[in-house]
């Protein structure tokens, strides 16, 4: 089982609703996810890292960050790291879920359920 913890809350904003990030440490991976609206953030090659980890432990993470009272914000999502504008991208693997990717640092934004479709 891979070793999972909870950090503590981020200086950075969910580009869905603006609430403050939580960060959540996956073995040796530091993410962000939002409380209020249950999505994930994944700095550069995060998403993969924790993929290769052993057990579920995308899985794992879709539970630790669930969709709360509030909702999605509206207007154009902005990167929690750099503020740039984030660009949807669409997985030929799975091509229900829409990824939101700074085009600057290359992270990436998942919604609330997303990373479920993409752990099955």
């Amino acid at each position: 089982m891979t070793a999972m913890g909870l950090a503590a809350t981020t200086d950075r904003f969910c580009p869905s609703c603006g609430a403050i990030l939580r960060s959540w440490r996956i073995g040796p991976v530091m993410v962000e996810g939002c409380d209020t609206c249950g999505g994930v953030w994944f700095d550069a090659a995060e998403l993969k890292r924790i993929a290769n980890l052993p057990g579920q432990p995308l899985e794992a993470l879709e539970g630790e960050f669930t969709r709360g009272l509030g909702g999605g914000g509206g207007g154009k999502q902005r990167c929690p790291a750099d503020r740039t504008p984030l660009e949807p991208k669409q997985l030929k693997q799975a091509p229900e879920v829409t990824l939101d990717v700074c085009p600057t640092c290359q992270g990436l934004w998942l919604d609330d359920g997303e990373l479920a479709t993409l752990a099955a």
